[in-house]
């Protein structure tokens, strides 16, 4: 073996993977520091679930020896979730083989690295040269809604998304005739994904791989390829089969749980008597008969729906500031609240779109849409065709009660559809599927295609799209809204005025939209530099994953910023106040 030219073979993707893992510890540099990272949803699940107050142990230290072999008593905790199993609470990924060869999958800085390591490989399949499959894997990574579900420690939906490249790549080698590591690629991704029993997300994945599969199968009739398709559907079917008997054992406790939940059939069946009774006893909390499982087994279309996305929502896809950010959000310099303020690093409730609460947008990068909207008016391979029908099918589910037209059919008669809540959630596939198609679209535009006519045509009206979008309300935003929160009477009993939040909300809408339409701007000036020949498209291609990769970056830091990390002895302010006082009186 000529290790001399492994190595150089092998040289670009090492320092692609080792210019990905120091971006990630950049970013999370405080964690290198001794810090840690506050997340406010495992912050709240330690509280309730993992320390006794009464002792100070956790509940897998409680309930040792139920899980050494020894029943020792209830299955049941007696802490705040009474009623819910240990060993769903207690629920870990070790038993999965592939799972524990990974390290340091649950660290912010490990979780990432694998994230953009795994994407980094989707793009090398593909076919992108590594600078582009290096800037492809740190956007589709660090994605500003991947980085909201870190901050807010949703790290088992986050882990799910993780592993879409893995599931992809296996996919489309299958497609690609390559049957048998295709689909071993195939099941082990799936395996992974659902070892982190989160099947929301897997489950939303398979909606969008239901595109590509009608994709290929029309392709497969196109071309007469009835056997190939056969054999490409077994490979498939074997390795969903693996992926699921490989994690049996975490997802049929889930199953059989479920149906004494919310999520089971309706277990109330006089609403009447309910509601006399609570009129009756007003202090006992009573079930919500509209949030019980009906007909269907499954939640309510009400309770279900509650987390939709607006319009307003996705255009923060493209403009971060567009609906407020967050309900922690930096000021604005320049608007009124931020001159007379005193506090340091003041964080504010700018949100005011429909969500009842958001930790920050859904941003995937002003370019990136570009880029993405730049594919649409370029020749197109069925792959392409089927991520744009992907991205649009998602984001049309994200709307939930607000396309009530395709969710209600869904939420009716697609099998499982109504077990699961916040449709919004679909959007952390979205954003795979927009990585893909943006770098996808800039590869086409700056090695596949030629022709200098059509390549300056596609850009123009891309251009002409996306700018005209921010131009527009660049100019008139200020005056088409009202920016106003249905939250806002709590933030002013706080001691906030009605004026000085609208003022910064649009300050924020403006100062964010211009920022776009500079980035769109610059991005178009690079690309037709390119498609004149008038720079090496090398450095165009540099340029733009130095701008997408800054652009994300400095939008992510908004949300992960200095102020989110604090000291471990923090851990200690964390366990419930009745466990602080016994240990203080213990001392």
């Amino acid at each position: 073996m000529d290790f001399k030219k492994l190595f150089q073979l092998s040289r670009p993707h090492l320092l692609a993977l080792g210019g990905l893992l120091l971006l990630s510890g950049l970013f999370f540099y405080p964690l290198l520091d001794g810090k840690k990272l506050k997340q406010e949803d495992i912050r709240q699940f330690e509280s309730i679930t993992r320390f006794d107050p009464e002792t100070g142990r956790s509940l897998p230290e409680k309930y040792a020896g139920i899980f050494n072999g020894e029943i020792d008593g209830t299955l049941w905790t007696d802490n705040m979730l009474g009623g819910m199993p240990v060993y769903l609470i207690h629920n870990d990924d070790r038993s999965n083989i592939l799972n524990d060869l990974i390290p340091n999958k649950w660290t912010p800085i490990g979780r990432l690295f694998l994230f953009s390591a795994l994407a980094y490989a989707l793009f090398i399949f593909l076919t992108m040269p590594p600078l582009l499959a290096f800037g492809g894997a740190f956007v589709m990574a660090f994605s500003t809604n991947n980085l909201i579900l870190l901050e807010a420690g949703h790290m088992t939906k986050l882990a799910v998304l993780s592993y879409i490249p893995l599931v992809l790549i296996g996919f489309i080698a299958v497609f690609r005739r390559k049957y048998v590591w295709g689909g071993v690629l195939f099941a082990a991704g799936l395996s992974l994904m659902l070892a982190m029993n989160h099947i929301q997300m897997t489950y939303y994945l398979f909606l969008a791989l239901a595109v590509l599969f009608v994709t290929e199968g029309f392709r497969s009739a196109r071309e007469k390829a009835w056997l190939h398709f056969v054999k490409a559907t077994g490979s498939l079917s074997l390795g969903l089969l693996v992926g699921l008997l490989s994690n049996l054992h975490i997802l049929w406790p889930v199953y059989e749980l479920s149906k004494e939940t919310v999520r089971g059939e309706m277990v109330i069946q006089s609403p009447d008597k309910v509601a006399n009774m609570a009129a009756r006893v007003p202090e006992m909390k009573m079930p919500n008969p509209a949030e019980q499982g009906g007909e269907n087994s499954g939640l309510s279309y009400e309770n279900a729906m509650l987390w939709s996305f607006g319009w307003k929502d996705i255009l923060s896809s493209y403009i971060p500031g567009f609906v407020g950010g967050s309900e922690r959000e930096f000021l604005p310099a320049s608007s009124k609240l931020a001159r007379i303020n005193v506090i340091p690093d003041l964080r504010v409730s700018l949100y005011w779109g429909p969500l009842k609460s958001t930790n920050g947008p859904v941003y995937v990068g002003a370019i990136l849409l570009f880029l993405m909207v730049l594919g649409l008016f370029l020749p197109r391979d069925d792959l392409q065709n089927s991520y744009i029908v992907a991205v649009v099918l998602t984001v049309l589910l994200s709307f939930g009660r607000y396309l009530g037209f395709v969710n209600q059919l869904l939420f009716d008669y697609l099998p499982f559809y109504n077990k699961f809540r916040a449709p919004n959630s679909i959007w952390g596939v979205t954003t795979v599927f927009i990585a893909l198609l943006g770098i996808y679209s800039l590869h086409r535009f700056l090695f596949v295609e030629k022709k200098e006519a059509v390549r300056l045509k596609a850009l123009k009206n891309a251009f002409y799209v996306c700018g005209g979008v921010a131009l527009a309300f660049l100019l008139l935003g200020g005056s088409l809204f009202d920016f106003i929160s249905s939250r806002d009477p709590e933030i002013i009993e706080a001691g906030y005025m009605q004026d000085e939040l609208v003022d910064a909300r649009k300050i924020l809408q403006r100062l964010d939209t211009f920022r776009s339409l500079v980035l769109v701007g610059m991005a178009s000036i690079f690309l037709w530099l390119a498609a004149k020949n008038k720079m090496k498209v090398q450095t165009v291609m540099l340029v733009l994953v130095v701008l997408l990769a800054a652009d994300l970056w400095q939008v992510g830091k908004r949300y992960i910023a200095r102020d989110k990390f604090v000291s471990r002895s923090f851990s200690q302010v964390e366990m419930p106040l009745q466990a602080q006082g016994e240990a203080m009186l213990k001392s």
